[in-house]
């Protein structure tokens, strides 16, 4: 499911003991525009980045293109005012060689979940982030994954709230 950037989408169950929000999140974006050498190369030879011939008249504004999607749900497993996150990505333009995402968890907690690995696709898993108090608390998340083929692609800024 896509989704608008900056927008979210959230379902809230009514009990708020049980309730877990699920969002997706922000789609992935491939900066073209930032590209250069092999790896702009690259990205156009498969249709990822436009193809500019000399001598056409151009836009000097370079869109950036879809390179998979992402989420994040904070949600408390029928503790009330405990927080757990889960977020994660998927990418849609290849194996995924690191990632540097960065999460904030109500006014309790942050970290930086960076990393080597070799996939399509990342999840957190469900991750215990501290006490919060009962109430609505939010999570978020941004941040970049880099490619096989050179390229990066960014995760705007994500959010998620529920009721713990």
């Amino acid at each position: 499911m896509g989704l608008v950037l900056g927008s979210t989408q959230a379902s809230v169950a009514a009990a708020p003991v049980d309730s877990v929000t699920v969002v997706s999140g922000p789609q992935m974006v491939l900066a073209c525009d930032q590209f250069s050498g092999s790896t702009l190369k690259y990205a156009q030879d498969h249709g990822y980045c436009p193809t500019v011939k000399v001598g056409t008249i151009t836009p000097q504004f370079v869109q950036s293109y879809n390179c998979g999607s992402s989420y994040i749900y904070i949600f408390n497993r029928g503790l009330r005012g405990y927080a757990y996150v889960d977020y994660g990505f998927s990418s849609s333009l290849g194996i995924v060689t690191s990632r540097r995402i960065d999460v904030a968890v109500a006014a309790i907690a942050a970290w930086t979940d960076a990393s080597l690995m070799w996939s399509t696709t990342y999840d957190s898993g469900r991750r215990f982030a501290g006490y919060t108090g009962t109430g609505w608390q939010s999570a978020s998340f941004s941040g970049t994954v880099w490619l096989v083929w050179g390229g990066w692609c960014t995760i705007p800024l994500g959010t998620d709230s529920a009721y713990l």
